[in-house]
């Protein structure tokens, strides 16, 4: 008989994400975010809890990875690393698409006014990207 799916919810405090896939946060995956300081963020995940895959990834496996290179992240002109931009974008996309379910922006420089008029870091973030 195969393994029975995780239903969630997911343990993290306040989790907005939406997610039908979810993973128990096991000895090893618990040990392995504790080793690296990743439960920190999450101080009331405990061992064999349910999280949502997309929080999994964050707490065990990319936070694994990200401290596994080291060179150090590249700062746009502001400053600013590149990530943490894409970041603010992708957030940008995820409110505007999925909480005000807005159609997509397909003309460059409206795209780009909207990023800035929503976080000014992202202000002719476009172009730093094509130049």
């Amino acid at each position: 008989m195969p393994p029975q799916k995780l239903l969630g919810p997911c343990s993290v405090h306040q989790c907005s994400k939406n997610s039908s896939d979810f993973r128990r946060l096991t000895e090893i995956a618990y040990n392995k975010a504790k080793e690296h300081g990743a439960l920190i963020l999450y101080p009331n995940l405990q061992l064999y809890d349910i999280i949502c895959f997309s929080h999994y990834i964050s707490i065990v496996e990319n936070y694994h990875q990200n401290n596994e290179k080291e060179s150090e992240p590249e700062l746009s002109s502001e400053g600013i690393s590149l990530a943490s931009k894409i970041q603010k974008m992708t957030d940008v996309f995820y409110q505007m698409q999925h909480k005000e379910f807005m159609d997509l922006i397909l003309d460059p420089e409206e795209f780009n006014h909207c990023l800035a008029e929503r976080d000014e870091d992202l202000n002719d973030f476009l172009s730093e990207i094509f130049t």
